[in-house]
């Protein structure tokens, strides 16, 4: 029988299955490569017969249960293996626990020996430790032992003196029978009892069950920030020479972490105090300490629960003990449970002049308490100051009744009793002595008028409280926003939460998602490299690949910077999205038959999509070639070969029998390839997508366009329109899943039909040929193509050997130096109309959303509006074009034109939409002022003429930063000043650019389309 402590509580009580005889496998050691690679295989026949006897043990052993092992460690939950073989040579490593019964960690803890001999724990039991009588562990105490919220330390100083380590006192907490017990400073056993009874009920020590099952469930109640320390500060400097008023200040930070609003009352506080005393009932983390430091001469940060009056008590005691209060005339009493001062602080005290200086004065009076249970429910009158914000005269607090009253403070059992003894209880003592209360907001009705009046309360007497920002209605809100800027407060409420006007996202920090998302892989002779990027920065990452015969596991290489490696380029485009990335390396060996992929975090398990969420890479790990076929479900990246593909899918619940039914008639090559697709942005027309579909038309009636209902509705060539498919339409469908190429100029998922699963996508056997949309000047930092496309597909285009090179830094196997469709619009010998100037600036993210007042008075509108005003003053006879960016709304475009027309009688507006006077005005016009890179090398292709770049310093601020390539072959002059641009504004200007024009394209001439034909259709007559 085995030792084991009596510990009977776990809710998902599970049996052990039995275990068949033939499912015994054997086992390779573990690989410990320079790849970090772990691979776990079968035994040969003449492996040693020890390793098969060891198995037998873990399999045959008690404490080994094999359904608990593989739903309490949510990484292996998806994962088909024989998970006996994975504990025993992988799993102990890692930690994990065979059974709720047996702690393979804490056994090793209470028994350093078995340690020393690197032995599973489990088996070492079996063989050796359950002779020797040695205890089995339970995974409860591994539960406590590990838990963030149990703090030895502090176990051993109040509970038990006795305990000598960790596990001890773990052991002791378990075992203790009292649940009221605080495991450490940060978990209050009490309150997380009396917020949920059923555990309360069942009798369980609280931070077990907060372990085993209340994190998952969000039970929060009685826990604060471990990262949060219990300090104490003193520094006398901070105390001014003359104390003549102390302030006694109290707040209370759940994450330890202190508001900005706190920071500016403390701050607001100082400057009418020599000296301020802060108290915390709560622990503060040092990073967070060190911002107020700086305002206070002493502050304590301790768990007293007693509320704001523990910590004036505290506060009080020890002014008072140190001096600070022999000279003091008064004391302020405040704390963080309201915003502001909303206005001049200074007007408290003149208020409280003008009401004759009473000695003890606050903000607010509530005329009304809780009510009386003897008086028929009528509420009970008692007024009394409320207690965030008020001063106390030395007449008071020196007095003996005061020091009674303040020293008596004490816990209590409920909030309303520390309101009725101390809130209520402080004004009516004072009363009762002849200090009746007052106060600067003078109320009608006198109940509550913190919470029923609280906007006129803010706006003449300086506070609202912070629990009265959660309910208020958006109309209320706004009103608190206008009251907040007429007097300056440097704060503004968004969603109702306090925010700071200089950094709006203090309050409300952006959700990362923590998505693992699968890029792209590359290979190296026998080696795979899995490239995955995410917004969340993940530590200890690990990747298990699992087939028919072995599992693998892998753990991830961070990356913070581009290495110089086959990732350089492709790297440095996610780093400077924000994302993170992490490479796993492994032998493609593994994933030839049948493999599944799951990722996990120390034992948790990561979530997986696509580099587009739902739609899988192109050709990710080289599938089309290798006869796989991936899909991600249940958070597996399967790869699996065409008949194990075929019945997994057709057993799985997570596709529809319509899905299943597509999928069995794409697999089985029922559908056949036969159109070839073209797509940019589905309003968008006349870049070169729509350029090589047209001229493809005049020979291929094969080929469809994929646009919008908008892009057909204008279309007036019936040949054309035609060929024109609606996104997401039955039509789109159709030509979709018998596409032989897709030619992309914007990005692979605006091609794809909507309504498709992974499984179909990745089935299906067309080509992908990509361009960029625009030109990117050879600047990767900005190149955001592997955003859209991964890094895989069958020919990409560039225009130019900058692009060449930075692409094959991406990644990219196939580069055709062929140009742009889109140029040959431009290669024509139309005149150009010596004043006619187009204007055309790019769109700024930071406008995105941005109010039509926000608009007006940026200063994008600004510097926009002074250029047109400086070209219409010195060259009056100057057309201007100013070309519309269709991400601005319709009523900014209004308003800008307005403005603009004021200013200049010869400025017209040309919406992109409009594409015929787009392409004559832009093809004829001798200037272009913009600041788009893009344009202004579309506007230097082929024609005697040079962009005028204006990059003003505040005009691009946060827009983005031209790079040194940029510089280098520019193909016009850059303007940091509207008077360069007026003298820039002539036609020789190109003659100074034309051999960094010349450098940058590859051709300059009007066969661009018949190149990219040439690639995309081998079969035809001009490919010969």
């Amino acid at each position: 029988m085995a030792r084991q402590f009596d510990l009977n509580y776990e809710k998902d009580t599970v049996t052990k299955p039995k275990i068949k005889k033939n499912s015994i496998k054997k086992h390779e050691n573990l690989d410990e490569s320079a790849t970090s690679s772990t691979s776990v295989k079968m035994a040969s026949a003449e492996k040693n017969d020890a390793d098969m006897d060891a198995l037998e043990k873990i399999r045959n052993s008690a404490f080994y249960d094999e359904a608990w092992y593989r739903s309490n460690h949510r990484d292996l939950k998806n994962l088909d293996i024989d998970f006996a073989l994975h504990y025993f040579n992988y799993g102990w490593r890692q930690g994990k626990s065979p059974s709720f019964g047996f702690s393979g960690d804490m056994y090793l803890a209470a028994y350093p020996d078995v340690k020393t001999i690197d032995m599973n724990p489990l088996l070492h039991y079996e063989t050796y430790g359950k002779k020797e009588k040695r205890y089995v562990i339970p995974y409860a105490v591994e539960a406590i032992y590990n838990s963030t919220y149990f703090d030895d330390a502090y176990y051993q100083k109040n509970h038990n003196g006795k305990s000598t380590s960790r596990l001890a006192s773990a052991l002791d907490y378990i075992t203790c029978k009292d649940n009221l017990r605080n495991p450490s400073e940060h978990f209050d056993a009490d309150a997380y009892l009396e917020s949920y009874p059923d555990v309360k009920e069942d009798g369980v020590m609280p931070l077990l069950h907060f372990e085993l099952h209340g994190k998952k469930e969000n039970r929060t109640a009685g826990l604060s920030n471990p990262l949060a320390k219990f300090l104490t500060y003193e520094n006398n400097s901070n105390i001014s020479h003359a104390t003549k008023r102390v302030c006694l200040f109290a707040c209370y930070m759940g994450d330890g972490a202190i508001p900005d609003e706190t920071i500016f009352l403390l701050e607001k506080v100082r400057s009418v105090c020599d000296a301020i005393v802060l108290i915390g009932d709560c622990g503060i983390q040092p990073d967070e300490f060190r911002k107020i430091e700086h305002l206070v001469c002493h502050a304590h940060f301790v768990r007293h629960r007693e509320y704001d009056f523990g910590s004036y008590k505290r506060a009080f005691a020890y002014a008072d003990e140190n001096g600070l209060l022999k000279n003091a005339d008064e004391i302020l009493i405040c704390n963080d449970s309201v915003v502001g001062p909303c206005g001049d602080i200074n007007d408290f005290f003149k208020c409280r002049e003008e009401d004759g200086n009473p000695e003890f004065y606050g903000t607010t009076i509530n005329n009304f308490g809780f009510r009386n249970i003897q008086s028929h429910g009528n509420s009970l009158y008692s007024p009394h100051i409320q207690s965030y914000f008020l001063s106390i005269a030395k007449s008071i607090f020196n007095a003996t009744f005061w020091r009674d009253f303040i020293y008596s403070v004490k816990h209590e059992e409920h909030k309303t009793d520390i309101i009725i003894n101390y809130e209520m209880g402080m004004s009516k003592l004072l009363s009762s002595h002849g200090y009746p209360p007052h106060s600067m907001y003078k109320s009608i009705a006198g109940l509550n008028p913190a919470a029923r009046e609280c906007m006129d309360v803010l706006n003449t007497a300086l506070f609202i409280k912070k629990s009265m920002l959660p309910g208020l209605s958006p109309e209320r809100a706004g009103i608190v926003n206008g009251i907040f800027k007429s007097k300056n407060f440097p704060f503004q409420l968004k969603d109702n939460k306090i925010v700071s006007n200089d950094n709006q996202n203090t309050h409300t920090p952006i959700i990362k998602n923590k998505k693992l998302r699968i890029v792209d892989c590359a290979t190296s002779g026998n080696m795979v490299s899995l490239l995955t990027v995410s917004e969340h920065s993940y530590v200890n990452l690990e990747l298990i690949i699992s087939n028919d015969s072995e599992f693998t596991s892998t753990s991830a290489t961070s990356r913070t910077e581009a290495g110089k490696d086959t990732y350089t380029g492709l790297a440095d485009s996610y780093l400077t999205q924000g994302l993170h990335l992490f490479i796993f390396e492994f032998d493609k060996k593994h994933i030839e038959k049948n493999a599944g992929l799951t990722f996990s975090e120390r034992g948790n398990p990561v979530d997986l999509q696509y580099v587009y969420g739902d739609i899988p890479c192109y050709n990710l790990l080289n599938h089309k070639n290798s006869g796989l076929y991936p899909r991600i479900e249940k958070n597996t990246l399967h790869l699996q070969n065409k008949q194990q593909s075929i019945i997994s899918i057709m057993l799985s619940n997570n596709y529809s029998q319509t899905d299943k039914s597509l999928y069995a008639s794409i697999i089985n090559n029922e559908i056949q390839a036969k159109y070839s697709l073209y797509s940019e942005r589905a309003s968008l027309t006349g870049d070169n997508a729509y350029e090589a579909f047209k001229y493809a038309l005049k020979s291929d009636d094969s080929c469809f366009y994929i646009t919008s209902k908008e892009v057909v509705d204008r279309e007036t060539d019936e040949h054309i329109k035609k060929h024109l498919a609606i996104l997401g339409s039955a039509q789109h469908k159709e030509l979709f899943l018998n596409a032989k190429s897709l030619f992309c100029s914007f990005g692979f998922p605006g091609i794809i039909f909507p309504g498709l699963k992974d499984i179909h996508i990745s089935a299906l056997k067309y080509k992908l040929y990509l361009m960029w949309h625009g030109v990117s000047a050879g600047d990767k930092d900005s190149y955001e193509i592997a955003s859209y496309n991964g890094n895989r597909n069958d020919g990409i285009f560039a225009c130019s050997t900058y692009e060449e090179r930075n692409f094959k830094l991406l990644g990219h196997d196939t580069v055709y130096l062929g140009g742009y469709p889109r140029m040959d619009k431009w290669c024509n010998d139309a005149p150009l109309d010596v004043n006619a100037a187009v204007i055309f600036f790019t769109w700024r993210r930071s406008l995105y959303e941005a109010t039509l007042a926000e608009f007006l008075s940026s200063d994008y509108v600004t510097t926009i509006v002074e250029l047109v005003k400086a070209i219409a003053k010195s060259r009056p006879k100057l057309e201007l074009y100013y070309f519309i960016h269709n991400s601005i709304p319709a009523q900014h475009v209004e308003c800008l034109a307005a403005i603009l027309r004021a200013h200049s009688s010869n400025i017209r507006f040309v919406n992109n939409n409009d594409t015929p006077t787009f392409n004559h005005i832009f093809n004829t016009s001798q200037y272009l002022i913009t600041d788009y890179s893009s344009v202004g090398y579309d506007f230097a292709y082929y024609k005697k003429r040079a962009p005028i770049f204006f990059m003003p310093q505040k005009f691009i601020k946060g827009h983005y930063v031209p790079t040194s390539l940029f510089e280098k072959i520019i193909p016009g002059p850059k303007c940091l000043d509207i008077k360069s641009v007026i003298k820039s504004l002539r036609p020789e200007q190109y003659k100074n650019h034309k051999s960094s024009t010349k450098a940058f394209f590859r051709f300059m001439d009007s066969e661009n389309c018949k190149r990219a034909f040439d690639v995309t259709h081998p079969e035809s007559e001009s490919a010969s």
